[in-house]
């Protein structure tokens, strides 16, 4: 699976649309919250149109209504893509001070350690992913997949496409089969072999066309 991890603030809700809303007497809001950007929802229904087996997690603080509530929103809103879940917030083991700090805002919560966590707890650290959000509050590791909006805007056009561009820029190495049309099946009694290194660039190579 391929995993879009999503913030709404800033990446389906814009401020554009929302000064639109409010300047042609239009609803900001509905029951779950502001409504999203239909420009942002028809550029991330790009991104799902073209990636097989995607699935989107979310980790805006829209999350702390519950995954139930979330999912009754991806329906009733008619977003597009599969949900598959909420990133669980990451508390580490910290003495009373240090929560206090954090309860307080004088102490950063890390949304990078989230995914991380969501990661662990779902044998996905190997699984091709993306991170939409307006705020830099991501690890070293995360850089190449995070792809910071413009909260006036919220993802656009080109932002799907650098998506779509990054989800074709992989190739799985595995001894079980897949129905991936970028896996390759190595022999488990012979390892990786030059023919395996070969196809694997031939896919990387065609990805850059």
């Amino acid at each position: 699976m391929k995993i879009i991890f999503l913030d709404f603030d800033g990446v389906l809700n814009t401020e554009a649309w929302q000064r639109h809303c409010m300047a042609h007497g239009l609803p900001t809001e509905d029951g779950f919250g502001p409504v999203f950007d239909p420009e942002a929802i028809a550029n991330l229904k790009a991104i799902v149109d073209a990636v097989p087996d995607i699935g989107i997690v979310i980790t805006s603080s829209w999350k702390w209504e519950g995954e139930e509530k979330m999912k009754q929103l991806w329906q009733e809103r008619g977003l597009p893509g599969h949900l598959a879940g909420i990133a669980p917030d990451y508390i580490p083991d910290l003495d009373d001070n240090a929560i206090d700090e954090i309860l307080r805002g004088k102490r950063p919560v890390v949304r990078g350690a989230d995914i991380r966590y969501w990661q662990e707890l779902n044998n996905a650290t190997e699984c091709p992913y993306v991170i939409f959000d307006d705020i830099p509050d991501f690890f070293p590791e995360h850089q190449a997949h995070f792809i910071q909006t413009d909260p006036h805007v919220g993802i656009t056009r080109e932002n799907a496409k650098t998506t779509i561009d990054l989800f074709n820029r992989y190739v799985i190495l595995s001894a079980a089969p897949s129905d991936d049309t970028r896996a390759i099946q190595v022999d488990p009694a012979k390892g990786l072999t030059r023919k395996d290194v070969e196809l694997a660039l031939e896919l990387l190579n065609y990805a850059d066309k």
